[in-house]
């Protein structure tokens, strides 16, 4: 078995573990059986009524709604200065709100997707993004490895005997 025989893994470890198996025509046949003996069970309709109830947004009121998770985006980036540079560094409440003002449209724009011009990248941007998470561990790291050692210097420096040079010639 290799591999890449997905099904066959899957299988086997639900077996091990003592999980149900059954593919999608034992679900589907589930579910006739139980529309025959509940004349009421409609899983589509229960689908539809749901999207019934939902309120429908107006565009506007959409992106008002996404400032939120842009705030979140805004301040995940705040973050990720602060912990690179300094933690002192902030954008500002005034920067913020700005910002989370011109990113709301965009994830509305595109469903909080990359722009279909862009799609053809993803894996680059992945890859870019994860070079980068790791370029910031370690340059954190260092700083952090520094910091300790000039610490350590000092403590040795204070903590050694001072020479007294006799006054007497």
């Amino acid at each position: 078995m290799s591999i890449g025989n997905t099904e066959q893994v899957d299988e086997m470890m639900n077996n091990e573990l003592g999980q149900e198996n059954h593919s999608e025509h034992d679900e589907r046949a589930f579910i006739n059986q139980m529309a025959e003996e509940d004349g009421d069970f409609n899983p589509d309709g229960a689908v539809e009524a749901s999207k019934k109830h939902e309120p429908q947004l107006s565009k506007k009121e959409q992106i008002l709604s996404l400032e939120e998770d842009a705030l979140f985006l805004v301040g995940g980036a705040e973050h990720l200065a602060q912990q690179a540079f300094h933690p002192s560094l902030v954008f500002g409440e005034h920067h913020t709100k700005n910002l989370a003002k011109a990113t709301a449209p965009l994830l509305h724009k595109y469903g909080g997707e990359l722009p279909p011009w862009l799609k053809p990248y993803k894996e680059e941007f992945g890859f870019v993004m994860a070079l980068a998470m790791a370029g910031s561990s370690m340059y954190l790291q260092h700083r952090t490895i520094i910091r300790l050692e000039a610490d350590s210097k000092r403590q040795e420096q204070e903590n050694s005997p001072v020479e007294v040079e006799s006054a007497t010639d």
